[in-house]
């Protein structure tokens, strides 16, 4: 079996799937931002989590929770997370992040309310909150059958996620199958059109088959590597992340 480096130049190159040559370098180590929300008395807070294996964690283990407010707390966690901004410069925004969790509509100020609970901080019916819970299990269900297309239909329905923040939730679902497909990593990518609006990923029908056949191309690519370097979907994404100018 050939080494890792030179799988994952020859497989980008066959598939034709990348434009441009892919030099591989060395793997670097991946930072990531490692925080999520989390509800202390009453109020909306950051927790910081050692790395991105963590919150990996964290979020997933949220998301398949049988408790809605947690499912709820893991799907405003994407957004939270999604928003900070990648750490390679340093630069986490934590204030965009929060703002864009409060845009939902999901987030009540709770600073004065005598409720110290986790429902207490969340402004959000019985009945909607049991639909996003639904959508969610819904979700979870697609990814498991591998119908990662039908699963990005179903997650941008969901207040606050876009066609890339619905990859991310999948993401969080499943990195060892799904990767995040963003308007970065659309610059490598060829022989498929991506089609975007105002400069991002829109939420057509093209989009979402485009989705299916990345989620399938990681997969495969992550199989063909000896080494334990890239082993899971969302590693050779973050890797492609990593590489892009």
């Amino acid at each position: 079996m050939k080494s890792g480096k030179n799988v994952i130049v020859e497989h980008f190159r066959s598939l034709s799937f990348l434009k441009g040559n892919v030099v591989v370098k060395e793997i670097h180590p991946y930072i990531y931002p490692s925080f999520v929300l989390k509800i202390v008395e009453g109020e909306i807070e950051k927790e910081t989590k050692n790395n991105i294996s963590e919150v990996e964690c964290h979020i997933n283990t949220l998301l398949f929770s049988e408790n809605n407010y947690e499912v709820l707390t893991g799907y405003l966690s994407v957004i939270f997370w999604g928003f900070l901004g990648n750490s390679k410069n340093d630069s986490v925004n934590f204030g965009r992040a929060f703002a864009k969790v409060i845009n939902t509509g999901y987030i009540r100020n709770a600073n004065g309310k005598e409720s110290r609970d986790c429902e207490g901080v969340f402004n959000i019916e019985e009945k909607e909150l049991k639909e996003i819970k639904a959508k969610i299990k819904t979700i979870i269900s697609l990814v498991k059958q591998r119908k990662y297309n039908e699963a990005v239909k179903k997650a941008i329905t969901l207040k606050g996620l876009g066609f890339s923040f619905a990859t991310k939730l999948i993401m969080f679902i499943d990195p060892d199958n799904c990767g995040v497909l963003d308007s970065v990593i659309a610059q490598k990518l060829t022989h498929v059109e991506i089609l975007k609006t105002s400069g991002y990923i829109n939420n057509s029908q093209e989009n979402t088959e485009v989705y299916q056949k990345y989620c399938l191309w990681l997969q495969d690519t992550s199989k063909k590597i000896e080494e334990n370097l890239l082993k899971r979907a969302v590693d050779v994404e973050r890797y492609l992340f990593y590489e892009i100018d």
